[in-house]
């Protein structure tokens, strides 16, 4: 009889067991449904909620005004959302996608954490020009995972189609007729924050077509003679010695351009990159590790060339050979096919075969590579910024380029 007891007892405890068991782990579930519900919202249902803080900028203006009215919420593409800030409850701050994360065009708020912040957002709006290219780039303007202070155009070269702008004229027709002259690409927007003093809505342009000879032929360039180090900061100021491609862009070039165009380029320092051999592309990540830094011109410089991430993020989501910002744009027929490798403006380092400096460069047949010697003569592209306060006009297609004024 105890032992019939005692078998009943076990059994009755398991069942309970599992019971509980069972309970727990819908429990669970079910909390873990809630949570997953709770932490996507919809930011309609957040308009009044005094742990949420909205700080807004205009174009015109260089600091934060927090939003009072909640009536409605940052329009986008009017005001583009630029970081979160929130409060962990015992005074620390946490900021970035690790904490909340806001979806522009979705208009959903992703909370990553489970504890009640009080948080900060901030919108900035990047003025008229960014709207338009947002309009007039669909798809194929967008922000790529590996850099949060852009918005590019990124696709294959029949696909990008309205990132063509005029400079240094304001009639379409004789930027149409000649394209090495006053063609010009966007490769994107700066709309987040950076440390080159970049301000938001500052467009990123790139000439359509490599720099040309008087006689038509492509201009070829060694960015420094062979007794120097390969850096864009060399102080030596002559086009002699040192960084003689840095000078001939901004002194030769740059001192062509007449105003008031001229005075549309910004001046800022550059990322140059410290990379020390690198296998891939991969290797692009090193990029920003360092900023030019001439100690004769702390200012930095109005002209540089696309870096090794412009080339890369341009053909993030398609292969490297079709992307829009291939010099042979993808075919060897193209008229605006150089023949040429080019030069980007990110330093490779020292590379211990051979004992000598590398930079990396797009060669001829799409693909980016590190091998480039400085020494060596390639294609050249000149790339600035424009003020953010520039206004454009137009469809931004080759056959109707957007018009700065």
């Amino acid at each position: 009889m105890k032992k019939r007891i005692i078998i009943i007892t076990i059994i009755l405890t398991l069942t309970i067991g599992i019971i509980y068991e069972t309970i727990g782990i819908y429990k669970t579930l079910t909390n873990k449904s809630n949570i997953d519900e709770l932490t996507q919202v919809n930011v309609n249902e957040l308009k009044d909620n005094k742990n949420l803080a909205i700080m807004v900028k205009s174009s015109s203006e260089d600091e934060y005004s927090e939003m009072k009215s909640r009536d409605s919420w940052p329009e986008y593409p009017k005001y583009i959302y630029m970081k979160a800030e929130c409060d962990d409850g015992n005074g620390s701050k946490l900021v970035g996608t690790n904490v909340i994360n806001y979806d522009e065009k979705t208009n959903k708020l992703t909370m990553t954490t489970k504890t009640t912040l009080y948080c900060t957002l901030y919108f900035a709006e990047p003025g008229d020009a960014y709207s338009l290219l947002v309009k007039q780039g669909g798809d194929t303007f967008k922000t790529v995972p590996s850099d949060s202070t852009m918005h590019r155009f990124v696709g294959e070269y029949g696909t990008v189609k309205n990132n063509y702008i005029c400079f240094g004229t304001t009639n379409q027709g004789d930027c149409i007729e000649n394209p090495d002259k006053y063609m010009y690409r966007i490769i994107g927007v700066v709309t987040g924050e950076n440390d080159l003093n970049l301000k938001v809505g500052q467009i990123k342009v790139i000439k359509a077509t490599p720099l040309k000879e008087d006689n038509g032929n492509v201009k070829t360039m060694g960015w420094t003679n062979p007794n120097s180090d390969f850096t864009w900061d060399y102080t030596d100021t002559t086009s002699s010695s040192g960084a003689i491609l840095r000078y001939y862009l901004n002194n030769d070039f740059y001192s062509a351009i007449q105003e008031p165009w001229k005075s549309k380029i910004t001046t800022q320092q550059w990322y140059k990159g410290n990379d020390t051999q690198a296998t891939s592309a991969t290797g692009i990540t090193n990029e920003k590790k360092q900023k030019t830094n001439d100690s004769k011109n702390t200012a930095g410089y109005p002209i540089g060339l696309m870096y090794a991430s412009d080339y890369y993020n341009s053909w993030t989501y398609v292969t490297n050979t079709k992307s829009w910002l291939h010099i042979t744009h993808g075919t060897g027929s193209s008229s605006t096919y150089s023949n040429h490798d080019e030069w980007t403006m990110t330093w490779y380092g020292f590379h211990s075969a051979g004992n000598s400096y590398r930079a990396w460069r797009v060669e001829k047949d799409g693909s980016l590579e590190y091998t480039g010697f400085p020494t060596a003569t390639l294609a050249v592209r000149p790339v600035f910024y424009l003020s953010p306060d520039v206004k454009l006009s137009g469809l931004g297609t080759e056959d109707e380029p957007f018009i700065i004024s």
